[in-house]
């Protein structure tokens, strides 16, 4: 007669002593146990959760952007591993080539007084990097209006 395998996780089968763990398995311990004749033993198996696939690339939408001075405009940075896309906007670390125009989680802020021009911003999130162009244009200047001829 063969021994009753169990295991103390629902997800982790045992057959024959052989233990099956999903892919998809948090990691812990798992206690088997196999019952003969009366008789049982169990051992503690410790399941360690696989490393996550290394970031392969980091991309900045949209890539242009164009936003008047005085205004913010919204960026998203995605990291690509193991072929999964994830929205990594409030993880990544960010930076602008302009040191007046800041960026805090994709939130780019142009203060009012900015000239205008090409500004690049950077999300950088486990050593890979991501760009996006944002042009500033300058403030709408006060139109003046000079004093009517009479006739």
């Amino acid at each position: 007669a063969d021994a009753a395998w169990s295991s103390s996780d629902e997800t982790v089968t045992v057959e024959a002593g052989l233990v099956t763990v999903p892919a998809e398995h948090a990691g812990g311990e798992v206690t088997i146990t196999a019952e003969y004749e009366g008789q049982q033993g169990t051992a503690t198996v410790t399941v360690t959760a696989p490393e996550p696939p290394p970031v392969e690339s980091v991309a900045v939408e949209p890539a242009t952007a164009t936003v008047a001075a005085g205004e913010t405009v919204q960026l998203a940075a995605n990291a690509t591993a193991g072929g999964e896309t994830t929205d990594v906007t409030a993880d990544a670390a960010w930076s602008s080539s302009d040191e007046t125009v800041t960026v805090e989680a994709g939130l780019v802020t142009v203060p009012a007084e900015h000239a205008g021009g090409e500004v690049t911003v950077t999300a950088e999130y486990e050593g890979q990097q991501g760009t996006a162009t944002v042009t500033v244009t300058p403030a709408a200047q006060a139109e003046t209006f000079g004093a009517r001829r009479r006739r």
